[in-house]
């Protein structure tokens, strides 16, 4: 009896012992905060600690989740991070509080997951990209708008291209359901990579997540939506990585916005839209016809020379002259 109860006696010892020496290490985070280089138990310390208040912050209550807020504020703020904390700290709370930013259910969800993403903010490092990609499938949107903000500082950190892809991939997702007046010019500005310029790869990438996110868009209009005018801070986007998009995502990007053009010369033509409203749309439709213009010409096809704003300006427009010009527009993007 004796025999057989000791081993397991002394296993349980080991774990306790064990737990208790990582819970001591993670009360010591703070002597780590400096540190130029990590050992593996260092990591482990960080990853310990971020799992606990990831933890407590999915399930707590609004005392727990500003304890958690606070707990890391002081911690990152007290003493400059050296790069190897920053990095590996950055990354734990990447991937710790990633499902707490799309958490939708609790009452207090809304309220963990716009923690968790100000938390994630607050660290500004490009590990943190993956999860504020993800917080856009949060149901809130104050953490979805908090969430494309974010992204939106990190634009000079991410350099790495598949990064880069994934982040674009979900905000172009994102962007094309997205339904809120508010969040949707913010996906926009978070798909507009300053740093395109640089690497003409990310202006192809943008070009794709545009297309995606205009497709969507225009299957709203299509069911009802009157909220073209957001789409403007997306098109001037899109007129800037003209030159730089490929073959496929050219013609992609060309018919989507010619997409959202049919949908805003259909409402201009339909009886039940006012005059203000039409006014509105005009220039709106001149931006989007100069784009599938410059895509025409990127990829070596002649736009046709009739011009749909200057038939829609001034006495009421003859609308079959209108979608006859419309379907010159559209053999040339399948022309493409």
């Amino acid at each position: 009896m004796m025999r057989t109860r000791f081993p397991g006696k002394w296993l349980i010892g080991l774990v306790l012992v064990a737990a208790a020496a990582s819970e001591l290490r993670a009360q010591n985070i703070s002597t780590l905060v400096t540190k130029r280089t990590l050992t593996a138990e260092d990591n482990a310390t960080i990853q310990l600690w971020v799992t606990k208040r990831a933890q407590t912050l999915s399930n707590g209550d609004e005392k727990d989740i500003k304890n958690v807020e606070d707990d890391i504020t002081k911690l990152v703020t007290a003493a400059k991070p050296s790069t190897a904390f920053a990095g590996a700290f950055a990354g734990q709370c990447g991937e710790q509080m990633g499902n707490v930013t799309r958490q939708s259910g609790d009452p207090l969800d809304q309220q963990r997951g716009a923690a968790a993403v100000r938390i994630l903010t607050m660290l500004d490092r490009a590990e943190t990209a993956t999860a504020l990609a993800g917080a856009l499938q949060s149901s809130h949107p104050a953490v979805r708008f908090t969430a494309a903000k974010a992204i939106q500082r990190l634009h000079k950190q991410l350099t790495d291209e598949n990064d880069v892809e994934s982040v674009l991939n979900a905000l172009g997702e994102a962007g094309a359901s997205e339904q809120s007046a508010l969040v949707l010019p913010e996906i926009y500005r978070a798909i507009d990579f300053k740093t395109w310029a640089q690497n003409p790869k990310f202006g192809n990438m943008m070009a794709g997540a545009l297309a995606r996110l205009f497709s969507g868009r225009a299957g709203r209009l299509a069911q009802g939506a009157r909220d073209e005018s957001v789409d403007l801070v997306g098109l001037n986007a899109a007129a800037t990585v003209v030159p730089s998009a490929g073959a496929t995502n050219r013609k992609q990007l060309a018919r989507a916005v010619l997409a959202l053009m049919v949908q805003a010369v259909e409402r201009h033509l339909d009886d039940q839209t006012n005059d203000a409203s039409r006014t509105a749309l005009v220039p709106l439709i001149s931006k989007e016809q100069d784009i599938v213009s410059r895509l025409l010409q990127a990829g070596g096809v002649t736009p046709p020379s009739d011009s749909i704003p200057a038939m829609l300006r001034g006495a009421k427009p003859n609308a079959k002259t209108v979608r006859d010009a419309l379907g010159k527009w559209q053999a040339a993007v399948d022309g493409l």
